[in-house]
């Protein structure tokens, strides 16, 4: 099961703090809330007024202007969770590395890349109806039919070429950098995964030595006791 936990701080060092870049298509709908003397705040730490205001409805919390510009981790970890990785069911994902990957492209781009990663997988053949609580499903048939560090160098190739296609050199550097990283990252838990496979192995091969050794000697002093 992958956990949401160790994609969190990549994604907040990544997304940084308030933003009011007009240069982004979010300045269109920003918050109501003064900053520093400066209106027109739009983003905080990668959640959107427009988003952050949806959520306040959904998860509880007040729409407030300490919520919004303070972003406490609490309501953000709700957000970010709740609308972005559990909608693509990523607990049910059997690697880290695989869900790290779609989440980030998920909080990235929303559902624009579905049609793209239907065509991957149909190529993969792999079906799937398009429906983001059935994506984790599709992708763990592929890690089982091709293998998880497969999955990850295939999505990687996937990301950067959808991004590119956006056709926005504004942002497109930050982009691939930030997939980049990503999959630096999902790399990484495949290593950590094999290290514990590897662990595990070496545990249970001591314990059969063991095993081995403790027979052998109970067995020489059963002969010991019978002479």
């Amino acid at each position: 099961m992958a956990i949401f936990n160790n994609i969190k701080q990549l994604t907040l060092k990544k997304e940084g703090g308030l933003s009011r870049d007009t240069r982004d298509s979010a300045s269109r709908y920003p918050s109501p809330y003064t900053y520093q003397g400066q209106t027109g705040w739009h983003t905080n730490k990668g959640i959107t007024y427009r988003v952050f205001e949806s959520a306040s409805d959904k998860f509880g919390f007040p729409n407030t202007a300490e919520n919004f510009l303070t972003m406490p981790d609490e309501i953000w970890t709700k957000i970010a969770k709740g609308l972005f990785w559990d909608d693509l069911k990523l607990d049910n994902l059997k690697s880290d590395g695989v869900a790290f990957q779609l989440f980030s492209w998920h909080w990235g781009a929303g559902y624009g890349w579905f049609t793209k990663m239907q065509e991957f997988l149909n190529s993969k053949g792999i079906s799937w109806d398009k429906k983001s609580s059935t994506l984790s499903k599709a992708l763990n048939d592929l890690i089982t039919k091709q293998g998880e560090r497969q999955t990850i160098a295939d999505l990687d190739t996937l990301q950067i070429a959808y991004y590119k296609s956006l056709n926005q050199p504004t942002y497109t550097k930050g982009w691939i950098n930030r997939v980049k990283d990503t999959t630096s990252l999902a790399y990484r838990y495949v290593v950590d995964f094999a290290k514990k496979n590897e662990s595990k192995i070496m545990n249970y091969g001591l314990m059969g030595v063991g095993l081995i050794v403790v027979t052998g000697l109970s067995y020489w002093y059963y002969k010991k006791i019978k002479k």
